[in-house]
């Protein structure tokens, strides 16, 4: 996992600690004063990973876990060959202008990436398995055979218009899934002049705009926005979307500043003229313990003149270890070194203009050991092993990046620079379960040799799904999460480092609604069932042993309740686009739904499993909406609703003031 936190993060963990205070107050009339109605259904570098979280946010999507082959497209657990099936579902919508017209030509790119409000700094998300596609004359958009997730993250790109990014509706195995019509907007103005020390136009010179979210990433954020200035040195950018803003400036031979704090609050024309000074460098050699260079080091170079301005430089060390920072603005700055396989000792502070900079690292030490068979002994010769962080007797483990697949006859494998820690090997092999060795603490730099991991069969877990009337549910959804995991933001952002031991499957039921679940690790497993035009169904207490088989009573799934209604905003008006949040209040295990409001400010929840909740709804939650705003409207429009089986439960929202 990334250590650092985005400013995002930060933000939201506020507004969830306020949001918890709120949720202490004693509840306004106006929570409990409006009747609900309820009518007959009309139809239907590793660091450590924390252990756990308190956060109710809510989320969506699946989560990350043991991966083992072969995987799912999001490559987040294991698949039963009868897991991989098409899907019969359309998600569909409009783009229009603020005029309500459709907005042909529009870019609209769905991803099961950052479909989290929270995600690290340095989490680069994989857009591999993105999908684009153009609007149409009219403004609309479909996209076919979608895995149902909770949610997408949407983004929609115009040259006209201002980015767009959200989160989408729920999206089920089958049917048609409308998003409400997306508004785009035309956004502020930003420009200005970039000059040098001499007062002379700069031409030429790159300016990006980054939102203040992916400040300190180490890839090109998704929000980047570019210009150029011309021979007079002038730049102007267009459609730049509310929120903060990071600015840099570059230009050859000059060295690159970057300032802070850019605000841009609505549709406005802001200036920001830019000096730039002659560029210097820093030109050095990244060297290991022995004084050998260290390839492919990354060295970055940090420098502050203000708190609304700094400086940074990359470089990448050559095969001599060798670097040379180019285009820094003179000054002090702080030069460090990264390397897969070593720790920096320490920081160094180096004036530019400076060319024979020393930063000496560490080399990790290694993990060595041997895979083989439990029962028999034997070398276990194909497989794959990955270290997992150890916290203690009896706690789940957490799986690190480091991990890698072996071809040996001997079973024997070595992992090169693990850092020092507290860890556990474990390894996976066709015919297996994931199977671990005992703990061991990696310190003082010393290698460690003689772990065994025992690789056994495991247990299985079967049953059948049947619905309220008996009759077995095909193709229903079968997955297995640790008994504590919750489907919500802060499991998401942990995705396949969430902690755990158990083994992460996912399979479909078959037409007599039978599934079998196999090589399982010995464990408490949650088992989740949703079906199409039924309520989801979990367990937790799921005990697998090794060598036996965990029979279910047959899994019975009924159609759960409904709920719609209509949110208001404070005017009194339907809004569109809000954010609708179910959340149960009984009961031990969590039940929440989402939904977003239609253009006439309705929504529609189905198949909820019958018990009460707490209903509320909050404006639309872009990135870079204020969390604030949000937890405000959560709380104003909270009311409490009770869902029975096969009704109709009918409550309205209204956002406060």
């Amino acid at each position: 996992m990334r250590p650092i936190l985005v400013l995002a993060l930060v933000i939201v963990a506020i507004a969830a600690l306020i949001f918890g205070v709120m949720r202490l107050l004693p509840e306004s009339p106006s929570s409990t004063d409006t009747p609900t109605t309820t009518t007959a259904a009309g139809g239907g570098e590793p660091t450590k990973p924390p252990l756990s979280s308190g956060s109710s946010l809510d989320g969506g999507g699946e989560s990350g876990r043991t991966v083992q082959a072969p995987v799912d497209p999001s490559g987040s657990r294991k698949l039963d060959p009868s897991a991989i099936v098409g899907y019969d579902n359309v998600l569909s919508g409009l783009v229009r202008n603020p005029q309500g017209r459709g907005v042909s030509g529009a870019e609209v790119t769905i991803s099961a990436a950052n479909t989290s409000n929270l995600f690290f700094v340095n989490e680069k998300f994989d857009t591999s398995k993105d999908v684009t596609q153009r609007t149409d004359s009219e403004g609309r958009f479909a996209f076919r055979n979608v895995e149902p997730r909770d949610r997408y993250r949407i983004t929609i790109k115009h040259p006209e218009y201002t980015r767009y990014e959200d989160t989408t509706i729920p999206i089920g195995d089958s049917g048609n899934f409308q998003e409400p019509p997306i508004t785009l907007t035309q956004g502020a103005t930003l420009a200005g002049t970039v000059r040098d020390e001499g007062g002379n136009a700069v031409n030429d010179a790159t300016i990006h705009l980054d939102g203040m979210i992916f400040q300190g990433s180490t890839y090109v954020p998704p929000d980047r926005m570019t210009g150029k200035t011309d021979r007079e040195g002038r730049f102007t950018m267009v459609n730049v979307p509310k929120g903060q803003r990071i600015m840099t400036v570059m230009a050859q031979g000059y060295g690159t500043i970057t300032i802070n704090g850019l605000v841009f609050d609505r549709e406005e024309a802001v200036t920001r003229d830019v000096t730039l000074k002659v560029g210097e460098m820093i030109c050095g050699r990244v060297v290991d313990d022995q004084g050998q260079g260290v390839v492919e080091a990354r060295v970055t170079a940090l420098g502050f003149s203000s708190t609304q301005q700094s400086a940074r430089g990359d470089a990448i060390t050559d095969a001599k270890g060798d670097f040379c920072l180019e285009n820094l603005t003179p000054g002090p700055y702080n030069v460090m070194a990264m390397a897969k396989g070593f720790r920096a000792e320490r920081n160094t502070r180096v004036e530019t203009g400076t060319s024979n900079v020393t930063l000496e690292m560490v080399r990790e030490p290694n993990v060595s050991g041997q895979v083989v068979d439990a029962a028999t002994n034997a070398p276990v010769t194909a497989f794959t092993v990955r270290l997992r962080f150890y916290y203690g007797p009896g706690l789940p483990t957490a799986p690190s990046e480091i991990s890698q697949s072996f071809n040996s006859p001997t079973g024997e494998f070595t992992l090169e620079g693990v850092s020092q820690s507290e860890w556990v090997v474990e390894g996976q092999a066709a015919g297996y379960s994931p199977s671990f060795s005992n703990n061991f603490t990696l310190s003082g730099g010393k290698s460690v040799t003689g772990i065994v991991v025992r690789m056994t069969q495991g247990g299985s877990i079967t049953g059948r799904i049947v619905d309220a009337t008996g009759k077995p549910i095909a193709r229903a959804r079968i997955t297995t999460h640790d008994k504590e995991w919750v489907d919500d933001d802060f499991a998401q952002i942990l995705g396949s480092e969430y902690p755990t031991n158990i083994t992460a499957v996912e399979v479909r039921s078959a037409e007599d609604g039978t599934f079998t679940l196999s090589n399982l690790a010995p464990e408490i497993y949650q088992l989740q069932v949703q079906a199409v035009g039924c309520t989801r169904w979990s367990r937790a207490d799921i005990v697998v042993r090794e060598g036996a088989v965990t029979k279910l009573e047959d899994v019975t799934l009924p159609r759960g309740g409904t709920l719609r209604g209509t949110v208001f905003d404070p005017a009194g008006k339907p809004l569109a686009g809000a954010q609708i949040t179910l959340g149960a209040v009984d009961g031990l295990a969590p039940e929440r739904y989402s939904t977003k409001s239609g253009d006439d400010g309705k929504f529609l929840i189905t198949n909820i499993t019958p018990r009460t909740y707490l209903l509320s709804a909050s404006r639309a939650g872009a990135l870079g909406a204020n969390p604030f705003e949000q937890v405000i409207d959560t709380k104003n429009s909270e009311k409490r609703v009770v869902i029975s089986e096969e009704r109709t439960t009918v409550q309205d929202l209204t956002l406060g003031d």
